[in-house]
């Protein structure tokens, strides 16, 4: 094939995996909502009987407490990490960004990080 034969036909396929993907989730949307209808009843039925968890024959409903984070004022939180040494509190993860412009302007990636570069092909419409 030639090269504009294969982004023609790369296109085509994206389009038909695209549709098949719309298609599959609406198809599955009547059992996502009845198993969250199903949880939500459980849970009510956990709470007014005071209960963690419910063993039956087929399974065990039981409760998960979630804990998520958001930082809301970077610049305090950054503070209040230095003055408490709470280093704890972050992740070892980098901003790319950060790191591609810090690298752009050095020539080199900043103590302790290491970077690495891919190439890939991607297709688009015309």
């Amino acid at each position: 094939m030639t090269p504009a034969e294969l982004v023609k036909r790369y296109q085509e396929i994206k389009r038909t995996k695209e549709i098949m993907d719309t298609e599959y989730k609406e198809s599955i949307k009547p059992y996502s909502e009845a198993l969250e209808a199903i949880e939500l009843s459980l849970l009510k039925y956990l709470n007014s009987n005071g209960l963690q968890n419910l063993e039956t024959e087929t399974g065990t409903a039981y409760k998960v407490t979630y804990f998520n984070t958001k930082i809301v004022d970077r610049q305090k939180l950054v503070a209040f990490v230095k003055e408490t040494d709470n280093f704890e509190l972050f992740t070892n993860s980098l901003t790319k960004e950060a790191v591609k412009a810090y690298v752009e302007t050095h020539k080199e990636p900043p103590p302790g990080v290491e970077v690495t570069t891919y190439l890939e092909c991607n297709i688009r419409k015309a």
